[in-house]
Order: structure tokens, then C-alpha cells, then sequence
């Protein structure tokens, strides 16, 4: 089959539940998230390996396409030592972004695979800018 992904962001007023949902995907697949607002800080993110070849994940979220590095395109990143099939990570301090359009890019980096289900949730902050 062919990769897919899925994006549900559900607003509250301040904050935002982005849960992203891949079928099929490998190291390399990105989702784009448009997100309602132009800033923000990311609080938290859960990841879950369901199913595929891959054993763990890391994901990573940034401003810009391929966010794979810790430099300023990058909001959060989960390291290498943190790599597992499940991923719950408070953020502290709760990194910052800003766009000018409200899009972030989003990797799950799975270790192996093009097989793999993979669930993603980001519990983002809306900014003041």
C-alpha cells in the first residue's frame, strides 16, 4: 500500500490537540499540520508504534520541511536514547515556535519499515504573536 496520513486538530480556545494518524509509513514520511494560529509552544506529545516492521519512533515536529536536526527549524525533537514504540513527553520549558502561516512539519522517524501504523498527538499552546 502507499503511505497516507491523516491530521485532526481540535481546538479549545487557547490550546490545541493535533493528532496526526499514518498507515504505511517509513523514516522519511512528513505531515504537514496547519494549525489555526501563527505561534505557539509545544506541551507535550504521545506517540504510539501499532503496527509494521519498525520497533521504535522519535518524532520530531519544526517549521520547516524535514525538521530532522536540533537547530532552529526544529521545535522538539525525540532523541536517539529516547527512541521507543511508545512516546509521552512533557515538555519543560514548553518550546516556542512562530510561522508566518501556521504550518509545522511532522516526522515519526520509525526505525525500520515502509509498513508502519503510527499515532502521533501534539498538545500545542497558542502564542501572542
Amino acid at each position: 500500500m502507499a503511505y497516507a496520513s491523516a491530521v485532526a486538530v481540535a481546538a479549545d480556545g487557547v490550546n490545541v490537540v493535533v493528532t496526526i494518524t499514518e498507515t504505511d509509513a517509513d523514516a522519511t514520511a512528513e505531515v504537514a499540520v496547519q494549525l489555526p494560529f501563527l505561534s505557539g509552544r509545544i506541551l507535550k506529545v504521545t506517540g504510539a508504534l501499532s503496527a509494521g516492521t519498525g520497533t521504535t519512533i522519535r518524532p520530531v515536529i519544526g517549521v520547516v520541511t524535514n525538521p530532522a536536526g536540533i537547530d532552529a527549524d526544529t521545535i522538539l525533537s525525540i532523541d536517539a536514547a529516547s527512541a521507543a514504540a511508545s512516546i509521552n513527553a512533557v515538555t519543560d520549558p514548553p518550546p516556542p515556535w512562530a510561522t508566518a502561516d501556521g504550518i509545522l512539519y511532522h516526522r515519526s522517524r520509525v526505525d525500520a519499515g515502509a509498513d508502519n501504523a503510527i499515532t502521533t498527538v501534539y498538545y500545542i499552546q497558542r502564542g501572542i504573536a
